[in-house]
């Protein structure tokens, strides 16, 4: 990406010519000459990437708004650094200047190529350096602001416990005595749901689910599942009895109907982590969590740079 935005600060004329405006940013213009050099620069990369893609309507339009969007977002996030007074040195603007220009075919800088460039009075190094060094800024201000935080041991464990703890849950299903394919009606659901009541009362403030169960005709079951786990063999698709069975006190009756009839459910034992594997586990996850919140950071501080920014988009579909 790094390419698109130096190609189009360095036009073979030396620096954009305002020939029209594709949009301001705090009142400064984005000419549609340095637009239509990054736009075209990222068609070829898009196609290059992309070769099954075609370039139809609808990819040119979301091409063309991600392409200025992203200006904007370098205009700003550059104006910002330079208002904090960031800084980038001379030295780190020539290294990538040399990494971008003067590398030989086997990868390695070719200095003779690079002193040819630097005495070549019809090459705008001024324009040039200035260009890279502006790049630069941005790159490293977005890399500052996107490495200031840092996911606590407590927030790890917290998101491992929340991703790897099972409880374990008896169940029961009460099922409709209708024939399969044949529409239920409602005086079988009544009939189906006063079973239910009635198994319910036996079992509540009871610890010996599986006896009544058995004892009042029925067949216990029972099921270990995590809270991610909305799919369980033998019930079905039942998201809220996963979730309500993490949530609910130890022990509480509790009922989801499924299309066979009612299931009967209590949550009866949370199973802890394994701290072998999360101990295996916990740094990868840290710099995963790391990135999260750094992200979710970057985007709430990105839009509150753009409320107190003024932008101003002409370019059309």
């Amino acid at each position: 990406m790094f390419s698109w935005f130096i190609l189009g600060f360095i036009l073979p004329s030396g620096l954009c010519q305002d020939k029209g405006i594709v949009a301001k940013v705090n009142n400064k213009p984005i000419t549609r000459e340095y637009f239509n050099t990054v736009y075209e620069k990222f068609l070829q990369d898009f196609r290059s990437f992309n070769p099954g893609s075609p370039i139809n309507k609808e990819t040119t339009i979301w091409a063309r708004r991600f392409v200025l969007d992203e200006i904007i977002k370098r205009e700003l996030i550059t104006r910002e650094a330079v208002r904090v007074k960031f800084k980038v040195s001379d030295t780190e603007v020539e290294e990538k200047i040399k990494e971008v220009f003067f590398k030989g075919k086997d990868g390695k800088f070719d200095k003779t190529k690079y002193l040819w460039a630097i005495n070549n009075p019809n090459i705008k190094w001024k324009e040039i350096r200035g260009s890279f060094q502006e790049e630069l800024l941005y790159i490293k201000f977005q890399e500052y602001i996107m490495n200031r935080e840092q996911a606590s041991d407590k927030e790890v464990r917290d998101e491992y416990v929340k991703l790897n703890e099972k409880m374990k849950v008896q169940y029961v299903i009460i099922k409709y005595v209708t024939m399969p394919d044949t529409e239920i009606t409602d005086k079988e659901r009544e009939i189906t749901m006063k079973k239910v009541d009635e198994l319910r009362a036996k079992l509540k403030d009871s610890t010996e689910f599986e006896t009544i169960v058995r004892e009042s005709g029925y067949v216990p079951n029972e099921t270990i599942c995590t809270q991610f786990q909305y799919y369980i063999e033998g019930i079905g698709y039942v998201p809220e009895l996963v979730k309500t069975s993490f949530d609910s006190p130890p022990g509480e009756i509790r009922t989801v109907h499924i299309p066979d009839g009612i299931c009967l459910y209590k949550a009866r034992e949370k199973i802890g982590i394994d701290e072998e594997a999360f101990a295996k586990e916990k740094e990868d996850l840290k710099k995963s969590l790391t990135r999260q919140k750094n992200s979710q950071a970057f985007e709430k501080w990105y839009e509150e740079l753009k409320t107190r920014s003024k932008i101003t988009v002409y370019l059309d579909s």
